[in-house]
């Protein structure tokens, strides 16, 4: 039986009894309970001294140039990264199927030219209207 090994097999002798087993599962949960309080201990220590769990991007330039621009300071990239880059996708892949969509319907002559043309008009009307 592997030392870490803790489960109970057949060859290995008679069961434990309920009551060991329960007292052994109290025992770990006391463990656990101990090492989540020195868990919280050590991150309260951490927050307590400025310490960071994640890096600034500007973390170099920080440590070369000393202070740095407040603005500067407060930009986090990934999470613009994240909600502006990822709309700006999306709105380029759906421009991009509208666009292949109009294309099959005109070759496939959904669209007459009269329709094109008037369609046109609407949306640069509404353009204009709508500045």
């Amino acid at each position: 039986m592997d030392p870490g090994d803790d489960t109970v097999r057949a060859s290995d002798g008679p069961a434990p009894t309920l009551d060991a087993r329960v007292h052994a599962l109290e025992a770990e949960v006391s463990a656990l309970g101990s090492q989540l309080s020195a868990l919280r201990a050590e991150v309260r220590g951490a927050r307590a001294t400025g310490w960071r769990t994640w890096s600034s991007p500007f973390a170099g330039a920080q440590q070369q140039h000393g202070s740095m621009p407040s603005a500067l300071a407060k930009v986090d990239v990934e999470a613009f990264v994240g909600r502006y880059g990822t709309l700006a996708l999306a709105a380029l892949v759906s421009l991009m199927a509208m666009g292949a969509a109009i294309r099959v319907a005109i070759d496939a002559g959904w669209i007459t030219p009269e329709v094109r043309i008037a369609s046109g008009l609407l949306v640069a009307a509404a353009l204009g209207a709508g500045g």
